[in-house]
């Protein structure tokens, strides 16, 4: 019996992943004209078409995904200034374009056959265009038609004979573009690649293919520190990440982002300071956020000093507690997340909190009788008070509360694939670095030798498995640091470099101390 229920479990793992891979397999488009493209949504697509004065090309996405990116250019009455319009997008890296609006078909060929005849690897998509003979249909890789286009049925089929992509565009309102399953498989079942979205093309929309929600918003305050150093980015991107999702930190001087901009965000982590001035807004936000199911966590606090009137949005209770000596604390509910690396002090705070209609993970209680909430799941996310979430113990920040559990249950963060390197069973990636740093350092137990003679004897000689090795160009150089030890340490590199298990790396000519002064010249 225990064979025929293996063979059962197997059988639906396998039907499980043919569905998988034949859904993979189908294709895809997005098309979004707005500034704040995220790449781990659009990836997905095999056509992404972008408006190009809202999307910086200086990015490491843009980059990955540059062969299926396509540049929005609608043609004008003069070839001259488009031709220079797509001139200019090809040599700032777009290789592929989006001929939007064209008024005249003659138009739209001459441009491509004019660009094709530059280079192969330039791809062209269209709006459809009724006086577009079939014969240039060859010229593109696909006809994009919105469901405002009145096509005659003989043009639709000849355009499927010529063997390129369909896109078919439905717009629906913000609230519908939720429940669009219907639209979908409707222009499937046309042969078309369907896609379903608002007029503004400023949201996400929904195609064959559709990404899973992965990046979490991250609100902080740059204002008074780099955001390298901000507790949010040090303590809250590993758990963030840890769960398979991507903290994005957005500096709230900007002002709260828009309601209609947040919607690919699997969740937001509020993590501030208590000196925020606009805390009736951020409240709102939240709620708003709430609303269209985007669950927020406060971390450590709210943001600004508690508030009877704010927070009672929020359905929290606060009311002043006793703060005399003889007024002693003590736990009366201790949820397992709490606890974590170390167990909870004794809340020292005399506001006490009271979330109603949540799920409470540390409860304190006074001698009155009177109880606090220092950390809760709620129906709009979850939040965890000052000492409940991390304290700090001989120069070391130790959470209280566990962050993956309480972050996946507050955010409401959907259990997804994480790749693991380092499971027992599972495959794991050998990968060794040498860093540049100390190459003229010298070695403590022979003074006449530098490191770098010793990295290259006992290590690189000796273990024959890939390394990649950089070299700082201000410590090695003739005319860096120590121009007399130049000339040894550069014979070491070059013998170095020579090893068939060795592969150069960079380390640039020396440190950017200050990351967060760094500003990208576009």
């Amino acid at each position: 019996m225990k064979h025929l229920c293996y063979s059962k479990y197997i059988f639906l793992l396998i039907i499980v992943n043919i569905s998988l891979s034949a859904s993979l397999l189908e294709k895809s488009a997005l098309f979004y004209y707005g500034d704040k493209i995220s790449y781990s949504m659009v990836g997905i697509h095999d056509y992404i078409v972008v408006e190009p004065k809202n999307t910086n090309i200086y990015t490491h996405g843009f980059d990955v995904y540059r062969d299926k990116i396509f540049a929005r250019v609608v043609v004008s009455d003069s070839i001259k200034r488009t031709k220079k319009i797509i001139a200019d997008l090809i040599k700032q890296g777009y290789r592929g374009i989006y001929l939007d609006k064209d008024e005249e078909s003659t138009k739209s060929t001459r441009l491509i056959n004019y660009f094709k005849s530059i280079s192969s690897e330039i791809h062209f998509i269209a709006k459809y265009d009724k006086r577009l003979e079939q014969e240039f249909y060859e010229l593109f890789d696909a006809i994009v038609i919105e469901d405002t286009d009145k096509i005659k049925s003989k043009d639709l089929k000849a355009i499927k004979e010529s063997s390129i992509d369909i896109i078919k565009i439905d717009f629906v309102t913000s609230k519908e573009l939720d429940d669009v399953d219907d639209y979908i498989k409707e222009i499937e079942s046309l042969g078309m690649i369907p896609y379903v979205t608002t007029r503004t093309f400023h949201r996400y929309g929904i195609s064959s293919k559709n990404a899973i929600k992965r990046e979490v918003l991250t609100l902080v305050d740059e204002h008074k520190e780099d955001r390298t150093e901000l507790p949010a980015h040090r303590l809250g991107a590993m758990p963030i990440e840890y769960l398979g999702y991507i903290q994005k930190l957005y500096d709230i001087s900007d002002g709260l982002p828009e309601i209609e901009d947040m919607n690919h965000y699997a969740g937001v982590v509020i993590w501030l300071g208590e000196n925020y001035e606009k805390p009736q807004q951020l409240i709102e936000w939240v709620l708003s956020l709430d609303k269209i199911g985007i669950k927020v966590a406060f971390m450590n606090n709210f943001g600004f000093s508690a508030d009877a009137m704010l927070v009672k949005a929020l359905d929290i209770d606060i009311y002043d507690g006793d703060t005399s000596v003889k007024n002693k604390k003590h736990i009366v509910y201790q949820d397992e997340m709490i606890g974590f690396e170390l167990e909870p002090s004794m809340d020292e705070s005399g506001i006490y909190m009271h979330p109603n209609h949540a799920k409470e993970l540390l409860v304190f209680e006074d001698s009155n009788h009177l109880r606090s909430t220092s950390a809760a799941i709620t129906v709009w996310g979850g939040y965890v008070m000052d000492k409940a979430m991390m304290v700090e113990l001989h120069d070391e920040n130790v959470w209280v509360i566990n962050p993956f559990e309480f972050l996946q249950e507050a955010l409401r963060l959907p259990i997804i694939a994480v790749p693991d390197t380092s499971t027992h069973y599972g495959k794991r990636i050998f990968f060794t670095h040498i860093d540049g740093d100390g190459m003229v350092s010298r070695v403590e137990s022979n003074p006449e030798l530098f490191s770098g003679d010793m990295i290259l004897d006992k290590i690189l000689k000796v273990y024959d498995v890939p390394h990649s090795v950089s070299l700082i160009g201000a410590e090695v150089e003739p005319t860096g640091l120590y121009p007399k030890f130049s000339k040894c340490v550069l014979e070491t590199s070059k013998e170095m470099y020579a090893l068939t298990n060795v592969e150069p790396a960079t380390h640039t000519f020396t440190h950017p101390f200050y990351w967060g002064r760094l500003e990208m010249m576009i």
